[in-house]
């Protein structure tokens, strides 16, 4: 799209949560197999971890979204929870197998409060960046691009379980990328 291309700001804010998604694609794909399958969880166990995860990250849309109209830096915190959910996703990742079921619980809702509530931030500071009459295209365009990230990451993932093996490098991947970002 020539609007994100040609407005650095909205472009860089549509590549951060193309990144976002990457990880939050991988972490809804992947963590019950990979708790049950690497940690020995229960399904029970797995899927009260995953609910852990979709609970801490609604509650953190509305509280990171409040912080983020408080501070009045929307992409500072954004990039902020970048970081954040970067680490936790390595700490996630690089769980002592066999973990026990409260580890898993904590470090899977630590990781879905920073990793799966960036979405309401990233819409409203693209409608904030576009020009008002090109709003509708800002957010289609970036749209598409962070769905791209959540076709491409658990795809990316998958390859990277399969040939290395390993869940701890997947995390290690997704968690990089968005650092990077």
């Amino acid at each position: 799209n020539v609007l994100l291309l040609s407005t650095p700001a909205l472009l860089r804010i549509a590549c951060l949560a193309f990144s976002f998604a990457i990880l939050q694609g991988s972490l809804f794909s992947f963590s019950v197999t990979y708790v049950t399958l690497v940690h020995g969880l229960s399904l029970p166990q797995a899927g009260a971890a995953y609910a852990g995860r979709r609970a801490t990250g609604s509650v953190a849309r509305i509280a990171l979204g409040w912080l983020a109209d408080r501070t009045g830096t929307p992409a500072l915190n954004l990039t902020v929870q970048a970081v954040v959910a970067a680490v936790l996703a390595l700490a996630y990742g690089g769980l002592p197998a066999p973990a026990p079921f409260w580890l898993a619980l904590l470090s899977a809702s630590a990781v879905g409060f920073v990793a799966v509530s960036w979405n309401g931030i990233f819409m409203a500071e693209i409608a904030r960046l576009a020009p008002e009459d090109k709003i509708a295209e800002a957010t289609a365009a970036s749209t598409l691009v962070a769905f791209l990230g959540y076709v491409s990451g658990p795809t990316i993932f998958s390859l990277i379980v399969s040939f290395s093996g390993s869940y701890r490098a997947a995390f290690a991947f997704a968690a990089a990328q968005l650092m990077a970002a």
